[in-house]
Order: C-alpha cells, then structure tokens, then sequence
C-alpha cells in the first residue's frame, strides 16, 4: 500500500475515534478495535482484549469522562508496519474532569500511541497506550535538550 494511502486511512481511524470520544458514542469507538486488542491506560492499567477495553472505558466514562472533550492537537508521526499496519503516535489536548478520587485533574495534553492492522479497506485499533504528557519534565529531555 502506498504510503500516502497508509496515511490517509490511519488519520481517518484516528480522527474517528476523537469524534467518537467526544460525542460519547462508545458503540462507533469500539466499532473501530479488533477482538484482541490491548489497552494500556494513562495510569498503567493494561486490558487485554476488546471487550476488556470497552468494559474498562464504558465504566470510566460513567465514573469521571462524561463530557470530557478531546482536541486531536498533532499527528506527530506515522510509521508503517509490514503487512500494511501502522504506528500513530498523537497529542492530544483532554478537558478538565473529576478523578475518581475526587481531585480536578486539570486540562492537559496526553500523547496517544495507536497500532492498527489492515481489516477490509480501513484500518482497526490492535493496540492503544496513553501517556500524560508532564509539562515540568519536557525541559529535561535528553533528545531534544539543547546543549
């Protein structure tokens, strides 16, 4: 598959799943994962399998997301796999929302990394992980630090 092509359909699975997020249709969200998908949550929590994943994010969106909005602010990079699957790496700025301790977890941008695998024309979520992005610790990165 050409590589525009592979760009185009990772960008329209990642786009639908921001829609999805923010119109709180959770049915289309997992509409876009294959059976065996895993998840590995901001907090560390990994879920093995679609229906773990979508138990785990229904249950949140109940507890703490309801009306949480995100903003794809980035697509920082595409990196294609064999057999036509690809690694999406994004940011994401994510809305205010009460954790389930009760602390207000402040608005906030997190970087989502997706892995999808060819299914039929599109492309489907195998694997999702979100990281905090933690404004105090970006200014000690090694990589980008300018000497």
């Amino acid at each position: 598959m050409a590589a525009e092509a592979l760009d185009s359909k990772a960008e329209k699975t990642l786009n639908a799943w921001v829609d999805a997020w923010n119109r709180e249709d959770l049915d289309a969200m997992f509409a876009l994962f294959t059976p065996e998908a895993h998840w590995v949550n901001i907090v560390g929590m990994h879920w093995q399998g679609r229906d773990a994943v979508e138990k785990a994010h229904r249950a949140y969106f109940e507890l703490m997301f309801r009306g949480v909005k995100q903003r794809l602010v980035a697509t920082e990079s595409l990196t294609p796999l064999a057999g036509g699957g690809v690694i999406v790496v994004a940011r994401l700025a994510v809305d205010a929302f009460r954790q389930p301790n009760g602390v207000v977890k402040p608005p906030s941008e997190d970087r989502l990394t997706l892995v999808m695998v060819p299914r039929g024309d599109d492309l489907a979520i195998v694997h999702g992980a979100n990281v905090a992005i933690v404004p105090e610790a970006q200014q000690h990165d090694p990589v980008l630090k300018k000497p």
